[in-house]
């Protein structure tokens, strides 16, 4: 009787102990994962927040051109990639960002910058593109822009902002 008392008040064994273990680190493992792609998709949603408009359609712009090969076209910049081409167009003083199936398809637009006054841009080397845009100041803006800004002024109602990249693609 008193061997039977000892199994019962003994416990766990060391086997059961190590599976709950095992268990309990895989576990923790994926909410690991969870956690640090919750905080990644968290910090950039916040900061494509915090980033004005006219810094973001500069960044975009960028990882376009970078991302594909810009097609020769005397007006708009169109940047082909492997699925869509992305198009870059001014219409009514408004900056546009077009993307289209490859067969020409429009699938979607997004205004991008108000108070266009020019939108150039040239093939300044291999790969390379130089995308020249100016625009009347926004109403509320200060002349004396904070140092990150992509954009300087023009006297006093203009800005301007110049966009060099290169793309990532071998062939032009």
């Amino acid at each position: 009787m008193r061997a039977d008392r000892r199994r019962s008040a003994a416990g766990y064994t060391l086997v059961e102990l190590l599976v709950a273990l095992v268990l309990l680190s895989l576990a923790l493992a994926l909410a690991n994962g969870l956690l640090l792609e919750s905080i990644r998709i968290f910090s950039t949603s916040g900061r494509e927040l915090r980033e004005p408009a006219s810094e973001l359609a500069l960044r975009l712009l960028r990882e376009d051109l970078r991302a594909s090969a810009p097609v020769t076209s005397m007006v708009d910049l169109d940047c082909r990639r492997a699925d869509r081409v992305e198009r870059w167009a001014v219409d009514d003083g408004r900056l546009y960002r077009t993307s289209l199936a490859l067969d020409g398809t429009p699938i979607g637009r997004r205004p991008m910058l108000d108070r266009m006054v020019s939108f150039r841009w040239t093939t300044i080397g291999p790969g390379l593109v130089q995308v020249d845009l100016v625009r009347r100041r926004p109403d509320g803006t200060s002349a004396m822009r904070a140092g990150t800004s992509a954009w300087r002024s023009d006297g006093e109602t203009l800005e301007v902002a110049t966009v060099i990249a290169g793309s990532r693609i071998a062939t032009w």
